[in-house]
């Protein structure tokens, strides 16, 4: 017996999954919907037990249910019948992401008192399917090579339908790129546990764009949204070239929603219709945001608290262009030595970004800009003498995109730069940097498997009379792998260069380390000693090494614990920093609580190793507690 199941695809805006059909239709046994009678719902859930399971823990199908609970500080769980539903559903799937597709689950519920309900798991695994053989028919355009090349089919290996649903989606994808948005591909597979899988594939047809119709924009809109579009009348069809269209149109900021339909297909001159549509976001908005972050910030032992006004116009003139005015206000609590010893900063920024420079599309912003900066001068002695840096200027960034996962940015400004650390206290400088980064993390808050890498460069003079000139050479990468259920090893690398041409760097913009988000244990002592010309002692370096590495283990709800290793060192020379001996290690380990702007952490760091031997290996150095907001990287 086969099952014979449909595909269509109609320019990847909406294909029919058919494999999640395929997975009910494969199911002699469908999962049953809660068993629990209508006086169990909302009573107290007691003991929670699993019955039938061989291939997942105890830990991992618990973490599959739902239940509602009693408060932030109870623990208590209560039975709700329509989110055990989905519970149970939820752990079918997993079990059929295995390959166990005939799988069955129910739930039962056993009165232990008036308001107290026992709950078993039933679970009926059932076999194990597993690829015979792949077979393709009627394919003309791709030859069975690439078309197994891309669907990767594991032979005699678990049957995982939701992985081969995403690759299948991919292949359609692909006839998409080659102008047959209609191609379909019909889907057979045997009941048996040596599955066969049978693909039929037609409609290889190639067609093209006859008109795109634009007529529900205003004339602005049309003007301004067809230089954003890659697909116009007389090119031939291709998905990818649509993809990025409506991806560039999102990127302008000023709609909320794109449509790009195909319609008026006509197969006798093969050719099809576009339609674009959009809804504009709101205009202008106001935002006020209060809160404490690390900032600019980065000694242990100081809170950063700030307040936040920010006006913007998102869709100037109807061109997509925008102004914002941001204001903020910021203040520098030690809350180690005297909450009564605070420091106040603050920044005024205009900024107008247009998204075309000239005939290009470079999305370039104009930034006008005075701020006080406030931070710890990274000495090894507590002091209440921040350092204070004023600057004001002007700026012009752009950025390309080379593709989703690759893009540089370009920036030049001229400013005034006054701060103590600096031997002439107030100059004029120009500064030109680079940035070239690549970021395929599948999420910036809670990465679980992706590189994010970054090169930088960046060259600063004085045009006054100050000294200052040097040339800065950097690079950063971090890899996150998923281990095993809900663990995450993460690792950074850090280097780079401070190189004077003719001049020197000043001292606030040379390297720090320390602080929990560098080599944690030290409170920014790590470095060379240089003498400011007020005559104070600063630790820094124009070398930097650091590496980081954290174990990153889900527990209970936002609840986690990582373990993590430190190890760093500046110099005046690359040289310097690359003596095994001469780094400062440090390891510990932390919890944290995950909220929608990411981990909050406490740490305990320990000394691993200090070249200057004021720390024996295992004792607390600068400090021994870390609560900081987010990951280190």
């Amino acid at each position: 017996m086969n099952m014979r199941l449909k595909k269509i695809h109609r320019s990847g805006m909406g294909g029919l999954f058919s494999l999640l059909l395929l997975i009910g239709i494969l199911m002699p046994v469908q999962a049953a919907a809660a068993r629990g009678d209508a006086d169990s719902d909302g009573k107290q859930v007691g003991g929670i037990y699993f019955e039938g399971s061989t291939v997942f823990s105890r830990r991992q199908l618990q973490s599959m249910l739902f239940f509602e609970r009693g408060g932030f500080l109870n623990s208590d769980r209560f039975y709700r019948r329509r989110s055990m539903i989905r519970s149970l559903e939820d752990i079918r799937r997993m079990y059929q992401g295995r390959g166990y597709l005939q799988c069955s689950v129910r739930d039962s519920l056993v009165v232990v008192d008036e308001d107290v309900r026992d709950l078993y798991i039933l679970i009926d695994e059932g076999p194990l399917f597993r690829l015979d053989k792949v077979e393709i028919r009627g394919n003309e355009a791709l030859d069975d090579g690439e078309i197994l090349d891309m669907l990767q089919p594991e032979t005699g290996e678990a049957f995982t339908p939701f992985i081969y649903r995403k690759r299948v989606q991919e292949l359609l994808d692909r006839y998409g790129d080659m102008g047959m948005p209609y191609a379909e591909i019909t889907e057979q597979y045997s009941d048996s546990v040596r599955l066969v899988w049978e693909l039929e594939i037609s409609n290889e047809v190639v067609y093209t764009v006859d008109t795109l119709d634009m007529s529900a924009l205003n004339p602005v809109q049309q003007t301004l949204l067809n230089r954003e579009m890659l697909l116009h009348g007389g090119d031939i069809y291709d998905q990818e070239l649509l993809d990025e269209s409506r991806r560039r149109i999102f990127e302008l900021g000023a709609y909320n929603n794109v449509v790009l339909e195909l319609r008026d297909r006509n197969d006798e001159n093969n050719t099809l219709n576009m339609e674009l549509r959009v809804s504009e976001a709101l205009r202008q908005t106001w935002d006020m945001n209060l809160g404490v972050r690390q900032g600019r910030i980065e000694a242990v032992n100081q809170t950063y608290l700030y307040s936040e006004l920010d006006w913007k116009n998102r869709n100037l003139f109807g061109r997509a262009k925008k102004l914002e005015l941001n204001l903020s206000f910021n203040v520098l609590l030690d809350q180690v030595q005297d909450l009564s010893l605070w420091e106040p900063s603050y920044n005024l920024e205009l900024s107008y970004t247009e998204p075309w420079l000239f005939i290009f599309r470079l999305p370039s912003t104009v930034r006008v800009y005075h701020r006080l900066d406030v931070y710890s001068p990274f000495n090894q002695i507590v002091t209440t003498a921040n350092d204070e840096l004023y600057s004001s200027g002007v700026e012009l960034s752009s950025y390309y995109r080379y593709r989703e996962t690759l893009r540089s940015v370009f920036s030049t400004s001229l400013r005034s730069v006054d701060s103590r650390l600096s031997p002439e206290k107030k100059e004029i400088q120009r500064k030109v940097e680079t940035q070239l980064r690549f970021d395929n993390r599948d999420n910036f808050l809670y990465p679980v498997r992706g590189w994010n890498i970054t090169l930088r460069a960046q060259f600063t003079e004085s045009i006054s009379s100050g000294s200052t000139r040097y040339t800065e050479l950097g690079m950063s990468l971090s890899r996150y792998i998923p281990l095993w259920y809900g663990a995450v090893l993460a690792a950074r690398a850090e280097s780079g260069r401070i190189i004077e041409q003719g001049g020197s760097a000043p001292l606030y913009a040379l390297y720090r380390l320390g602080s929990e988000n560098t080599v944690r244990g030290w409170s920014q002592s790590i470095g060379d000693a240089y003498a400011s010309s007020d005559g104070q002692t600063v630790y820094a370096g124009t070398a930097k090494l650091l590496l980081n590495t954290e174990l990153r283990q889900k527990l209970y709800g936002p609840l986690g614990l990582i373990a993590f290793a430190d190890a760093g060192n500046l110099g005046s020379e690359a040289a310097d920093v690359l003596s095994a001996g001469k780094m400062y290690i440090s390891a510990g380990i932390g919890l944290t609580y995950n909220t929608y702007i990411g981990p909050v952490r406490a740490e305990f760091p320990l000394v691993i190793q200090d070249p200057r031997g004021s720390y024996s290996a295992g004792q607390g150095a600068d400090i021994s507690f870390i609560l900081a907001l987010l990951f280190a990287f």
